[in-house]
């Protein structure tokens, strides 16, 4: 089989399908974002979130204040927050969810846009690198040994994180020339 199209785009058109991701929030605007959230009891954002991160549950904390608890948050319910907070589609998930930007006694009308979680969720991650946080606090279970994790795509750094997390020495075993799977060599460069 053979297709032949050809598309027209001048090199501005394909710079302009390609541009680097934007740089992400800085602290200021963090807490800021954070402020607009309205610090729902039933926090329909962390319903709505399929990884379990709860961003309800960080957005409050970092509107504390309290930095290291909001990335402590993220990294306990998911160990590659961070990926999620640039890949995932926050405006399909949990900020469509978003009470911000619905309607309300006290909010007529609604917000015209919600809390951008995921901007948020990818400030605290990449500030986490910034304090060397450290996301596997390993449990006094008794529990010793070695665990084998083939692959370390997004699911063999998971496992690895978890069984760490219950007192297993994890060693991972990677095929290719470099780790991360997917995240590595499934993502395009500019995300």
């Amino acid at each position: 089989m053979q297709i032949n199209r050809r598309v027209n785009m001048g090199i501005s058109d394909v710079k302009d399908r390609f541009k680097q991701m934007p740089p992400g929030m800085n602290m200021d605007q963090a807490i800021v974002e954070a402020e607009r959230c309205l610090l729902c009891h039933d926090a329909p954002c962390s319903k709505a979130c399929p990884a379990g991160t709860e961003p309800g549950e960080f957005i409050r904390k970092l509107r504390l204040r309290n930095i290291t608890g909001a990335i402590r948050t993220i990294k306990s319910n998911n160990i590659l927050g961070g990926a999620c907070g640039v890949l995932c589609p926050t405006a399909e998930l949990c900020e469509r969810e978003c009470s911000a930007m619905m309607a309300s006694d006290e909010n007529p009308g609604g917000s015209d846009k919600a809390i951008r979680i995921g901007d948020i969720q990818r400030f605290l991650v990449e500030h986490s690198r910034e304090i060397d946080f450290q996301p596997v606090e390993v449990e006094e279970s008794g529990v010793s040994g070695k665990i084998a994790v083939v692959g370390s795509g997004p699911a063999g750094l998971s496992c690895a994180a978890e069984v760490s997390k219950l007192g297993y020495k994890a060693t991972i075993f990677e095929a290719l020339a470099e780790p991360g799977g997917v995240l590595r060599y499934g993502v395009v460069p500019f995300r």
